[in-house]
């Protein structure tokens, strides 16, 4: 059986990065966020989005407006609560499914942001941590997103801080933009083979 890893981080710290320099090295790479947003085009989850929200929530395409959604999650606590309740677990058991279609590989991965917070650790064999300061984090989030440092700081408050998932993690790296991140994962992809070979 191939072990599996996860890799998570907190927003802005260069997950995705990381992820495919894995990638580079043949480990396959399952993006949790990616596999959640292509369910809602799933007969029955696009239903039980419908009949909580509304139908206005998917455009005359039948594309998830997921701006408006977004909003609406922000403003209702149980919205969240529901929604989590109807994607995770669909989330995982594409994994499973993914993972043992995989099996082939040595390891694969699992990328995702709240990890720890879903109480997700115990899924895994070993867990990477890509941490950054809180200062490069928000830069790299208003570069990429459309937002302002007020809204971004709101978000990345929720999400644990970095020691705290650091210290519960098997490894870490560090992206602060002054340690090369290839010497890191390759690192850490050798350390992998040699636990799996034991």
């Amino acid at each position: 059986m191939n072990m599996k890893v996860a890799v998570t981080g907190n927003m802005g710290s260069g997950k995705t990065t990381v992820c495919q320099l894995f990638a580079q090295l043949g480990v396959p790479v399952f993006y949790a966020d990616k596999e959640a947003k292509k369910l809602y085009n799933r007969e029955d989850v696009r239903s039980a989005v419908v009949a909580r929200f509304g139908p206005k929530t998917y455009d005359t395409d039948g594309v998830l407006r997921s701006d408006l959604l977004a909003s609406l999650l922000f403003s209702d606590k149980e919205a969240l609560t529901f929604l989590e309740a109807l994607i995770h677990p669909l989330v995982h058991e594409t994994y499973l499914l993914w993972h043992e279609q995989n099996n082939s590989f040595p390891y694969t991965i699992y990328e995702a942001a709240i990890l720890f917070e879903k109480n997700r650790a115990n899924d895994f064999d070993q867990i990477i941590y890509v941490a950054a300061s809180e200062a490069v984090r928000l830069q790299r989030l208003l570069a990429r997103d459309k937002s302002t440092a007020s809204l971004l700081s709101e978000r990345m408050k929720l999400q644990w801080p970095d020691e705290i998932k650091a210290s519960q993690s098997h490894f870490v790296i560090h992206n602060n933009d002054n340690l090369p991140l290839s010497k890191q994962v390759n690192s850490i992809h050798l350390r992998l083979l040699s636990l799996i070979k034991g």
